[in-house]
This record gives C-alpha cells, structure tokens and sequence, in this order.
C-alpha cells in the first residue's frame, strides 16, 4: 500500500516537474496495482500537469494506456458515465489518446475481448456518450479545418459544445490543427464499425467531402487526406440490411464525384486512395450480383464510368495498379460481359501490360546500373543468329543478362502476385490477343516472365499461340535465368518437333555455363539436368534432313558460307573438333546441331567435360559440376553413341580421376556416384565392356579402401550401394567377400566407428537381396566374423540414470512388468544410442538372413562355435536381459554374464526385435530335431517368456510363446508351467489373460490335429481336470478385478 501512494503522489505532485521517466515508472506500478486505486485517485491523475498538457508523449500513452483498462473492468458499473467524464481532460491530445488506447486494448476485434468490448459499447450508447464523441469529434474537426482559426482554444470550444461542467481554465491543447484532424479522422476509422452510421454520416458528410474537394485537397496535409480517404472507406466497408441502402451510401458519401475530381490530373496515388478505391470496385461488383435491377444497373454503369475514367489517361491509370485496386479489376473482368465491356477490358490490358513492362525495364536498368557501377562485366546478346556469343561491358539494354536478372520485381510481392492474377483473368477472356500482344513486347525476358506466370490461365483453344511464344523466345536466346526456365517448361515438348531450336538452345547453355555468376551457372546446371533427363532418348535422334536445313537457312541466311553438313555420324564426329573450334564453321555447327542426333551427344559432352574439375575448394562444386558430370552420365549412356565409344568416354572420366587420385577424396567419390546415375543394370548386364569399366572403377575405389584410415565414411557408403545395383553378380560378389573380409578382419582399426561397422552390414544385406547365390557365399564366409564385430566390437551400455522430473506422475506397476524397469528418467548417452542401433542391426541381419532363404547359414557347421551363443543372445533379449556382449572363453563364444539397462521403448524395441527372430526359428527348425541346442533353447525360454510380458511387447510376446508351444506341443510341461506360474505370482487381471490366451491355444491345438488326422496333443480329459482349479481361481480373479483393467 505504501508503493501505491507513494507512485500516486509522484505522478500527481503540483510541486517541481518529476523527470518524465520517474512519472512513467510510478505509472507503470500503478498499472499494475489498479485495482487497488479509488475514483478520487484517478481522477486527480488525470488532472495532474505532470500527465497532460506539456508532458511527453510516452507519459500521455501510459496514462492513456492505464484509464483504458480502468474503464475496460469498472465501466459502468463501478464508474458510472466514465466516458464523459473523461472528455473533460484538461488536454484535447491526452484524450485522443485514451481514445486510441481504449480501441486499440479492448473494443478492436484483435484484441478478442468481446465481453468487454460489448459491456463499454452498449454503456457508451446507453449514456449517450457515444453521440457526444461524434459530436466532439466534428467539433474539433471542424475547428481545425476552419481556414480563420487561429491557435484558438479548442479544449474550451469542445467544452462547451459539449455541454460539460465548466471547470478552470483549461490549457492550449499541444496539438496542431493538422495532427488534431488527423487524430479524428484515425479514430473516426477504427470507431465507425460500431457507431450509428446515420449519425456518422450526419456530422462528417460535409467534413469528409471539403477535405476531398479538389482544391482544399492540394492545399493541406496530405497526412489529413489520407486519413479522411481511410474514414470514408470504413464507412463504405459497414455492413447495411439491404443492396438498396448499400448503394443510397455510396450515394451519399459522393465517392464517384470524388473520384473522379480527385484523378483528374492523375496526382493523386496515395496507397490510402488505392484501398478505397478498390473497396469501392469489390463493393460495386457486389451491388452487381444482387438481385435488384435498379441497383444492378446503378452499379453496372458506375464502374464503367470509373474505369473509362482512369483508363483514359496513363497517369490516371497509377490509381488501379496497387495491392488493394487489382483483385477488384480481376473480380470486374470476370463478372461484366458484353460488347462494351470487352472494349474496356482491351483497354485495361494493353495500359496492364504497358505498367508490367515498365516495371520490369525499371528493374532491369537499376540492376544494370549498380552491376556497372560494382565494375562488372555485363554479358549482352549482340546478335539473333544462334551460336552468336559477344561479351561486352556496355551501358545495359533491354536483353542483356545480369545476375540478378529473374530476381524480385521492383514492386512488392503482393502487388506482383495480384497483377499476374488480373493478367490471367484477362488470358482466359482475351487469349489470343493477350499472346500476340506479348509477342510485340520490346524485351524478351519480359515476355517469358508473361508467359511462365501466365501458362496456366491459356485456354486448350489457345495452346497454339502459347507454343508459338516459347519457340519465339528460345529461338531468340538471351542469358537470364527466365529464359532456362522457359527452355525446362516447353523446350522438354518443343525441341523434339522443332529440332532448329537446338541451333540456339544447345550453345545458350554452354555460354551461360561459362558465365562468371554462381547463381546463373547453377540454375542453369540443373536446368541441365532436368532437360537431358526428360530427352534422353529424343535429344539422341536424327532430325529430317531436308526439312530442318531448309527451315534454318531461311532464319540464318547469314551463316551458310560452310556449305552443307553431311548427314553421317561418322563425318559428324571427324569434323567436331573443327567445327567447334573455327568460327567460319559456324553454319556447320548450327546444321549439325539441328540434324545430327550423335553430334548433340558430343558437343555437349565436349563442353561439359571441359568446365568439370572436381576441385573441393570450388564454391561451384556441388552447385554446378556434380550436376553437369550427372548430365555426362546421361549423355554417355545415350543411344546414339556406339558401345565402344561409350567405353571410351566413361574410361576418358574415369581414368582421369583415378590418376588425379580423386578415389580417395569425397568430391571424388560424388563425382563418381553422379556419373553412375545415367546407367542401368541392363546396360551392364548387355554389354561386358561397360560392366568391366565399372568393375575397374570398384577396384579403384576398394583399393583406395584399403588403406586403414579409409573406413566407410559418408562418401563411399553410396557409392558401393550404387555399384552393387548396377554391377552383375559373378563381376562384383566374390571382390566385395574378399572386401569386407579384409575390413572384418582389420577390426576396428579399419572400421573405426559403430556407423562404420552398421555401413558394412548394410551394404552385405544389399548384396544379399540382389544376388541369391552370391548371397549364400558371402554369408557363408562372413557370418562368424559379422556377429563377432557386431557383438563384441561395441558392447551395449546402459542408459544414464537421473532423476526423473516432479511433474511426472509414476503409476503404480504389476508384477507383470520387466523387472529391471525403474521408475528413474533413463536417458542413453550419443554413444550409448549408437551401441543400440548397432544390436538393433544384430537382430535385423539375422532376420534379413531368414527373410532371403539363408537360414541355412545359421546352422551351417563352419558356424557351430558361434551359433550357440547366437542363439543364447536372442533368447536373453526376448526376455529383456539384453547382454552386453559376447567373449571367447577357452576357445567358445560366450554372452558375457552381465546385462544392461536400457529405456523403456529401446528395452521394448529390442525385445520385439528378438522375439521375431526367435519366432523365425523356431518357425524353421522348432521340433525337428535337427538343429543343435534349439529345441532346448526355447523350452528354457519359455518360463521366462510367461514371467516378461511388459504391455509394450504383450503381443509379441504372447505370439512367440504360442509358437514355441505349437511346435512343441508337450502339454503336461506347459500346463505344469502355468500351474506353477500362477502359484508363483498369483491371478493378477494380466496374468489370468495371459494363462487364458496359452489355454485356448492348447485347446484349439488339440481340435486342430484331431481334425487333420494327426495325434490329438493338447488338452485330454486328465489334463483338462488338472487345470480346472486354475480356471476356477481365473474367473475368481476376474470377477473381483477392475473390468476396465480386464
């Protein structure tokens, strides 16, 4: 209490001025303690000259800001006629800003306090405070607008229009005429939702329309302009009961007189008359679509009226083109048919696409301008004949490149998006005519920018002219992303029926691949990519002869001195090098581009394998040469080359590399793995030559394997996935057994790591599933040495135990539970986690092995010294004693004695993992005899199996126990099992379920063979009365137990 007086006393002292940042800390303390503060108390804060008058305008705001929510909790109940007694402020500015706090904190929807925000409002109309606002607010507007009014008293003049309690003399107010009017006219905005509207337009009709008129308009503020043009449009935006009302509205606010007076001489482009007048469009065509005549006609011939009016003149035009204006003119379009209005809308188009290009050669030159400036050398096209590549540095033109040239237009993103949009509407109504006027478009990046944005608007009736374009702009190549873009959008459908456009796209790529931009260079390697892709087979065939020479010598008259090319791929490649390289060759080039399908092959794979170097300190190494050397490997492997030159070029990449020893380095290994992708399987499976090529190339990367500080790092571990896929197995399966019998044999001096190690085994699954026999080989020879390293490399660890969090609330678990679970958080360790993955990846192998026909190799003899043990450490597991690793004790592999703790869901996880396998087995051999130690196994499994049944792995558990059970169906040991188990641990609700379930099964097991004809084990008579008590003490347990639990 002692706070809030003295902060109370502070901000209200009469004595010396308190520094403005006390008074404000004192108020915020009051803030929160307001609740505690009297009516006497806040009515003298109000008043105090520390918080009106001269004070600084952060202290009004918190005053403001703290009367607000008084009024928001007491008014009215508690504080009667708060309101008005608030207009009484001594300061016309500290009101205002009450105002704006009491919109802004409680009646704006944003604020979501809709209890509230009703309670003040049906009280401010109840107490007549809110006619009494209005007036006060045209009041001061009207004083402030006055063109004889001085720094008058305005405080004392809104007093008495008012008709408030005269008080002392109240001070100047500190704001000007301007900034008042402005304050009004904001406020007005953000309050007219709610207010009466006839007493809105009663006392601001007149107000409005003076500060819109022409010449009061040029005169002022354009602060109080924009502020007036945003009243007007809330006003229009209240929603009224009938179309007719709506359209007696816009009548009486005068908005087209307005607008049209307003952009007579086109000054007038503020954002604030751009929203209006796009709200007033929206308006319009909503008026349109009701279903009274008279105001569908009034709306109808207005919009004309106003669009035939901003549309007459192109600086009247600046209006419509803005963020708000543009969905209103999309709407118009679509919605207004007819003769007259096909004529308007042929008008918005061409003033549309004069604004958009405008925009974009604004853009374009500024870009330009600033690259020139940073010393840049600007690539320009200086020439339409194709292959014609001239770099200069000169002032920038319409079509020359630049690196940022497809970047953001110059306006904002919204108001881009927006005007695509009304360019789309315009495509679907006019679309023949919006494609040719596109094509007279001065600058052909403009053009594909229209047409990649505008594609999906074409109608199918106008896919001829939208072809048309795209094979106007790639015939008439510029450097810039946009038109890469075009070549990946339509030159995957164009090229192959227009095989002329190779002339120009083909040596376009090579020149913006030498580019000095990184960004240029990588959009266009991917472009790459993707194009050589989608051709692969078309970019490979020979064109008509006859019909494409003709065709190109009648666009490039300039460039037939050559003579013609022949036709035969032999003359194409022994002429490559002086054709690529002799600029008299031109014609040829452009010829053979067109014609040859091989010679396309080459000067691409000529060009590509010259700006490839594999240099790790490149900032273009993964951007730009690992998707070109992708796009070699889909050139080699391409029909047009013969077997042997394939051969050669893939040895031309290889050998290389292999000498540069780029084997043993990740950019590299990359390169190599990018350079397989354009190869199948077939291919190698047809011809041996390419098979040994890509053997050869194993061999480099297995020798550069070998070293011990090799491992299996991120780089190669694709690699050799990759080349098992496309290698045949007698190539590959018996140099990859000697490969991982070397690394196992190593140990983990070779294979440093648990990811290491999971890499390898990975890698020996692949091999498995795609070579049967290889498989059987490889497992044969690797299965000891793989479970040795994956058991006794990386012992499992135990999960660090800490204190597990207060909010967690530990329930109560029956005995039915893994018995080293505990109540403790546990939490495993980066290294811990890895030792886990790794004995996740001990049981997926051997259940990969039982999946793909090699469960053989479990029992094989080589593998009798380790099976035993195998088999100890999958029957442990799927009970839940996880053994931390296996050891040689005098010669035979053994699970070590201790066991770990683990999380619940990896414990859980890694006994569903071992029950699978345990279930496989004895799926494969339970019962037989045959396989050492099995059966014996799992009948000493089994009571483990009944006492750990936790409820994460309740199912696998029960299942893997009705497998044992059905293959080896000795009834009097399992019903002596679950005797004494329920002796031992009692009829819980879980454990009743569990016996339940293993009952029925014995009993279905009987039923089943008696059915077959086999000998009928199972429940007999004698056993049936043997277990009787135990049923009897079942459905006693049930009975008395928790149903739910049941």
């Amino acid at each position: 209490m002692e706070v809030l007086e003295l902060c109370w006393s502070r901000a209200v002292s009469e004595g010396a001025p308190a520094r403005p940042e006390l008074v404000f800390w004192c108020l915020q303390v009051l803030f929160s303690l307001r609740h505690r503060l009297s009516l006497a108390q806040v009515r003298a804060l109000y008043r105090s000259p520390q918080t009106t008058g001269a004070a600084l305008g952060f202290v009004k705001n918190k005053v403001a800001q703290l009367l607000a929510e008084l009024v928001a909790e007491r008014y009215p109940a508690s504080w009667p006629n708060a309101v008005i007694e608030l207009l009484q402020m001594p300061d016309t500015d500290g009101a205002l800003r009450f105002l704006r706090a009491l919109h802004d904190q409680v009646l704006a929807r944003e604020t979501q306090r809709n209890t509230e925000a009703s309670r003040v409002k049906e009280a401010m109309r109840a107490d007549g405070a809110a006619l009494m606002l209005l007036d006060w607010w045209a009041h001061l507007l009207r004083t402030a607008l006055a063109s004889d009014s001085g720094a008058g008293d305005v405080a004392r003049a809104v007093t008495t229009s008012i008709n408030l309690v005269s008080g002392p003399e109240n001070p100047p107010t500190m704001l000007s005429d301007a900034e008042t009017a402005i304050m009004v006219l904001e406020l007005l905005a953000d309050y007219v939702y709610w207010l009466d509207l006839s007493a809105v337009l009663e006392r601001f009709q007149e107000p409005l329309f003076h500060i819109l008129s022409a010449p009061f308009a040029e005169q002022s503020c354009a602060g109080v302009v924009s502020a007036a043009v945003t009243a007007i449009e809330r006003i229009l935006e209240r929603k009224v009961p009938t179309p007719t009302e709506k359209m007696q509205l816009c009548e009486a606010l005068h908005l087209v007189d307005l607008v049209l007076k307003a952009t007579k001489d086109g000054s007038v482009s503020s954002a604030a008359w751009s929203s209006m007048l796009g709200t007033f469009l929206q308006q319009l065509i909503e008026l349109h679509e009701t279903k009274a005549a008279t105001v569908q006609n009034w709306a109808a011939n207005v919009l004309r009226t106003v669009l035939e009016h901003l549309l007459l003149r192109d600086e009247r035009c600046a209006l419509l083109f803005h963020a708000q204006t543009l969905p209103a003119l999309a709407s118009a379009v679509r919605t207004f048919q007819g003769a007259e209005w096909d004529a308007l809308f042929s008008r918005l188009l061409s003033v549309t696409l004069r604004r958009f290009v405008s925009w974009q050669l604004d853009e374009r030159h500024a870009r330009g301008t600033s690259a020139l400036q940073n010393g840049a050398s600007v690539p320009v096209r200086t020439s339409t004949e194709p292959n014609a590549r001239v770099w200069c540095s000169l002032t920038p033109s319409e079509d020359q490149a630049s690196e940022s040239d497809s970047e953001t237009p110059t306006m904002n993103e919204e108001c881009f998006t927006e005007t695509i949009s009304l360019l789309g509407q315009l495509m679907k109504r006019f679309p023949t005519l919006v494609l040719e006027m596109m094509q007279q478009l001065p600058a052909r990046y403009v053009q594909a920018r229209l047409l990649l944005e505008l594609a999906s608007y074409v109608p199918v009736s106008a896919q001829d002219s939208l072809w048309e374009n795209a094979r106007q702009i790639l015939a008439d190549p510029f450097i810039d992303r946009l038109y890469f873009d075009v070549l990946t959008r339509f030159g995957i459908a164009l090229l192959p029926t227009t095989p002329t456009l190779y002339a120009y796209v083909l040596p376009m790529v090579v020149s913006a691949l030498e580019s000095d931009s990184l960004a240029l260079r990588a959009h266009v390697a991917s472009s790459c990519v993707r194009l050589i892709q989608a051709l692969h087979g078309e970019l490979a065939r020979d064109a008509n002869a006859d019909k494409t020479l003709s065709s190109h010598e009648t666009r490039s008259t300039g460039s037939s001195g050559s003579g013609p090319a022949t036709t035969t791929t032999t003359t194409a490649a022994a002429s490559w090098n002086a054709s690529s390289t002799d600029e008299s060759a031109t014609g040829t080039t452009e010829a053979m581009l067109i014609q040859s399908g091989r010679f396309r092959i080459e000067y691409l794979l000529h060009h590509f394998q010259g700006l490839v170097r594999l240099d790790p300190q490149d900032v273009d190494l993964n951007l730009v040469q690992m998707p070109l050397v992708e796009c070699i490997s889909l050139l080699i492997s391409s029909a047009a080359l013969s077997s042997d030159d394939r051969v050669e070029y893939l040895e031309n990449c290889l050998s290389p590399m292999h000498a540069a020893g780029l084997f043993g380095s990740a950019s590299g290994l990359c390169a190599v793995l990018h350079l397989s992708k354009g190869f199948t399987p077939s291919q190698c499976s047809q011809d041996p030559r390419l098979a040994q090529m890509w053997l050869t190339c194993l061999e480099w990367v297995l020798e550069a394997a070998s070293s011990s500080a090799y491992g299996l790092d991120e780089s190669v571990r694709p690699l050799l996935h990759r080349l098992v896929e496309l290698l045949p197995e007698p190539r590959i399966s018996n140099r990859l057994i000697e490969y991982f019998e070397l690394r196992l044999r190593l140990g983990t001096e070779a294979l440093f790591g648990e990811r290491d190690l999971q890499a390898l085994v990975q890698l020996a699954n692949q091999l498995c599933a795609r070579y049967r026999d290889a498989g059987l080989a490889l497992q044969q020879r690797l299965f000891t040495p793989m479970v040795r390293a994956l058991l006794a490399w990386f012992p499992l660890l135990s999960a660090d135990r800490s204190e597990a969090p207060s909010q967690v609330v530990h329930t109560s678990r029956n005995n039915n539970t893994i018995p080293w679970t505990d109540a403790v958080h546990m939490v495993l360790s980066d290294e811990a986690r890895e030792r886990y993955t790794l004995r996740n990846l001990f049981y997926a192998y051997l259940s990969h092995l039982l999946s793909h026909g090699l469960a053989s190799v479990l029992i094989d003899p080589q593998q009798h010294a380790i099976w035993p043990c195998v088999l100890q450490v999958v029957a442990a597991g799927a009970v839940g004693a996880h053994v931390q690793s296996i050891e040689l004790v005098n010669g035979v592999w053994r699970p070590a004695e201790s066991t770990v703790k683990l999380p619940e869901f990896e414990a859980g996880t890694l006994m569903r993992a071992a029950s699978s396998v345990l279930s496989r087995l004895a799926e494969h051999w339970a019962g037989q005899g045959s396989v050492q130690e099995l059966d014996v196994t799992l009948l000493q499994t089994l009571p483990g199996l009944f006492r750990c049944s936790p409820s994460a792995v309740a199912r696998e558990n029960i299942d893997l126990q009705i497998m044992i059970m059905a293959r080896l169906p000795e009834a009097d040991g399992v019903i002596q099992l679950v005797l004494h188990e329920a002796n031992s641990r009692g009829c819980t609700s879980a454990a009743c379920v569990q016996y339940l379930r293993v009952l029925s099964q014995l009993a279905q097991l009987r039923c089943e063979r008696e059915r077959r004809g086999g000998s009928a084990e199972g429940l007999d008579s004698k056993q049936a009365a043997a277990v009787l008590p135990l049923l009897r003490q079942i459905v006693q347990a049930l009975t008395e137990s928790d149903t739910a639990t049941c």
